[in-house]
């Protein structure tokens, strides 16, 4: 059932501008690149506000009733950390001083991040409602004896079927719980704390995967293998895979959608003029704040380009393992610097 069994007597329409591998900047500031350490690949996707906004214009529109978005994890590399962890890249992602002071830097500057992208869409066109959640838990899994799920730790004891795990044995508890405690926990609240200060309806989908994370064969995420095997390379690991999408997200961004179309006809203005007037004060507000903000920006973006050659040289090189039939299970530490 969809909103439009819902809703039958009103029309709706929509844009899905999704792009893998996005960080905030792709969302208002840059084109999304092909690679990003070469430009000379091209662009994958136009800033995503931008084909928003060209596709109400398209329609002689400049209102957008609800935006539903997610973003910050990449920011942090938050997969490829894991996965480099996961592929014996780093000796140990808990104690990798140079990766913790990237990390602790790319933290620094997230909620700028969000508030560059607030300015930026509300400079662009009325929203009504901006619908953000947050990220589910992919370490949880460990039953303990209460018999609930420890929320911070995945280990192989407690999955005994080689078929979804080979690689993830090798974190320890340790490099588990820096997972969940540097990573996870803090983004959370940083996405929570943003959507507070800008008013968007914030949906916490952090508990959604308890029992079902990484470390459980029929959990809600990809592990290395099912990734491998699912669409040929690493960069699916630890997102989630059909059922996770279906059990995580959709009731739960369905039952949001319901109530923020509520909210924006409790909030809706009847007279036109007057809100066409203050859609045009907001917008001349939210472009003078971009404005003002911009050497905040060019931090963000020199920040985000030292991050990307950090990680570059443990980046996992894209391969065919099914062309090449490779056995993932076989997966031994790639040294790119050689």
């Amino acid at each position: 059932r969809g909103l439009g069994d819902v809703y039958k007597r009103q029309e709706l329409d929509y844009i899905n501008v999704t792009c893998s591998g996005a960080k905030l900047t792709d969302l208002y500031q840059d084109a999304q690149p092909v690679d990003e350490n070469d430009p000379s690949k091209g662009v994958k996707q136009q800033r995503q506000i931008d084909l928003v906004d060209n596709w109400l214009r398209s329609r002689g529109l400049n209102e957008l009733d609800l935006l539903v978005a997610d973003g910050g994890g990449n920011d942090l590399h938050f997969a490829d950390v894991v996965i480099a962890g996961l592929t014996g890249v780093f000796s140990n992602i808990a104690t990798n001083n140079e990766l913790l002071d990237r990390v602790d830097a790319a933290f620094s500057y997230l909620p700028d991040n969000y508030r560059l992208f607030q300015f930026y869409l509300r400079s662009k066109m009325n929203v009504g409602r901006v619908i953000w959640y947050n990220y589910p838990n992919p370490v949880t899994g460990n039953p303990t004896q209460s018999g609930g799920h420890d929320r911070s730790i995945c280990r192989k004891s407690n999955n005994p079927s080689p078929n979804c795990w080979t690689l993830e044995h090798s974190l320890t508890s340790d490099e588990w719980q820096f997972v969940y405690n540097r990573f996870l926990v803090p983004l959370n609240q940083r996405v929570r704390a943003s959507a507070t200060e800008f008013g968007w309806d914030f949906v916490d989908l952090a508990d959604e995967s308890i029992g079902k994370g990484l470390c459980n064969c029929t959990g809600y995420f990809n592990s290395v293998t099912q990734s491998v095997s699912r669409q040929g390379d690493l960069f699916g690991t630890m997102h989630p895979n059909p059922t996770g999408f279906r059990e995580i997200y959709r009731d739960r961004l369905f039952q949001q959608m319901q109530t923020s179309i509520r909210r924006l006809h409790t909030e809706f203005t009847a007279d036109a003029r007057a809100r066409a007037i203050e859609a045009a004060k907001e917008r001349a507000r939210a472009e003078a704040q971009y404005k003002a903000a911009a050497a905040r920006l060019t931090q963000i973006v020199a920040e985000q380009n030292r991050f990307n050659g950090f990680i570059k040289q443990y980046k996992l090189q894209l391969i065919d393992y099914r062309k090449f039939n490779i056995d993932p299970s076989r997966l031994q530490r790639i040294d790119l610097n050689n």
